[in-house]
């Protein structure tokens, strides 16, 4: 298997994206703006996510509408995932 330095850094990326999933963030005096640009960090982070799922091109052989459904389930079944282990933490 050839290197991939991308797909390294995405990896790496995803490592350090899933601890700000459970990290409270910056609290309750800084401005509005603010915690509105942290929650739009799922976005990147299930983006990243996709783009490593095909960098790895695990669903290959199967049509682009089927990619995209597998995707969606699977970031549906994750997302779900996260906030049930997020249940006992502070993270709202």
């Amino acid at each position: 298997m050839k290197f991939n330095s991308r797909l390294l850094t995405g990896f790496i990326l995803l490592l350090a994206g899933t601890f700000f999933l459970f990290y409270e963030g910056q609290g309750n005096f800084v401005p509005r703006s603010v915690k509105e640009l942290w929650d739009l960090g799922h976005i990147g982070y299930f983006a990243l996510l996709i783009y490593i799922l095909l960098e790895l091109k695990l669903l290959k052989k199967i049509s682009l509408p089927n990619q995209w459904l597998s995707f969606l389930v699977f970031t549906l079944v994750l997302g779900t995932l996260i906030e049930v282990l997020q249940y006992g933490t502070t993270r709202t």
